[in-house]
């Protein structure tokens, strides 16, 4: 059995790009949250498990509800902003492709159809 401290170490390990000093707090109120979205144990699916955790670790550092939906517009002075809707049969796909790591975790779940090779 995997222990929280050794996949926090594969997580600093496998993304550099965060910085352990200011999102080890995000990651560790994530500590139980992740086995919500994927229900298999850490061994032999860490890939997995390190892109939806670097997916929700950028997800808890968003400021506001509707940081991750990508605008369909935008405005300086007058503070406007319109979100692209998504329908209650999406939302979770959506939420997902909203980062690099989300889109790839669905990928690694083999939800995201790529090239076949004939």
């Amino acid at each position: 059995m995997t222990t929280w401290a050794g996949i926090k170490e594969d997580f600093w390990g496998r993304f550099p790009e965060f910085s352990q000093a200011e999102d080890e707090t995000y990651l560790d109120a994530l500590e139980t949250a992740w086995r919500f979205y994927y229900r298999r144990s850490y061994a032999g699916n860490e890939e997995i498990v390190l892109n939806l955790l670097a997916h929700l670790l950028v997800h808890e550092k968003s400021s506001g509800p509707d940081a991750l939906r990508p605008y369909t517009s935008k405005s300086a002075d007058g503070l406007s902003g319109s979100f692209q809707g998504t329908d209650t049969a999406t939302q979770m796909d959506e939420f997902f492709k909203a980062t690099k790591y989300g889109q790839r975790y669905l990928m690694l779940l083999g939800t995201v159809p790529g090239a076949y090779f004939v």
